[in-house]
């Protein structure tokens, strides 16, 4: 099982996303794919940052059910991926490990 939370306006995501099927491929499983709102996510996690901000009603209004999903996940950006429900890795830089966490399971 192989979740991928993304964004697309973030550009690690844009990184990732173009490696994560060629991951998912040589596990032999399938992406899952879960567009969230970033900004949505950052404003939850970082609420002491964001509540300074004049727009902060703003980005507390991105909320989704998958942002919720990630957050309530663990999850704090994009891309986030998930393998086998629990296993969390953030960022293009840990496709090397989520590649490893496929060939474990």
């Amino acid at each position: 099982m192989l979740e991928f939370f993304y964004d697309v306006g973030s550009p690690w995501t844009y990184l990732a996303f173009h490696k994560i099927e060629e991951v998912a491929a040589e596990a032999g499983v399938e992406v899952t794919w879960k567009p969230i709102l970033v900004g949505g996510v950052f404003s939850a996690v970082n609420q002491g940052v964001y509540a300074a901000r004049a727009n902060a009603s703003k980005l507390r209004a991105m909320s989704d059910p998958r942002s919720d999903e990630l957050i309530a996940r663990g999850g704090y950006g994009s891309p986030t991926i998930i393998v086998n429900g629990n296993d969390l890795y953030f960022g293009n830089d840990r496709l090397v490990l989520v590649r490893e966490a496929l060939r474990r399971r």
